[in-house]
């Protein structure tokens, strides 16, 4: 196993440039040294702008993971919001057609009783 703070040669970035029609690439090679936090030395590497410890490194992995599942939270929310949107419009669209069912089922026996009704009032008339 490698201690933290070896020192070796890391290449940060590559990148392609053309320049005058001619292709050159730079290359950013930058040597891990420990870092001095407090007056003491710390997991850490050097850049450019300064030091990246193991701590920040992973809090920036963490912040990255929180954004990612607020996004999804996000999504998922609104595809909720979206499915009870839905259900609501089909729950009242079969309470409607149940009604107009039965409304239709009661006129029907309504009508198909009717002339029974009437033949019974026709014979306690005559009786």
């Amino acid at each position: 196993l490698e201690p933290e703070n070896a020192l070796k040669n890391t290449t940060i970035s590559e990148s392609n440039a053309k320049v005058n029609g001619s292709s050159t690439v730079q290359s950013t090679t930058v040597t891990p040294m420990p870092a001095i936090q407090n007056g003491k030395p710390s997991a850490g590497f050097m850049l450019a702008g300064g030091v990246m410890s193991h701590k920040e490194s992973i809090f920036l992995k963490l912040n990255k993971r929180i954004s990612n599942l607020e996004l999804h939270m996000s999504l998922s929310s609104e595809y909720l919001s979206e499915l009870s949107r839905r259900y609501v419009l089909q729950t009242t669209e079969s309470r409607r057609q149940a009604e107009l069912i039965i409304k239709q089922a009661e006129e029907a026996a309504v009508k198909a009783v009717k002339p029974i009704v009437d033949a019974l009032k026709i014979q306690v008339i005559y009786f």
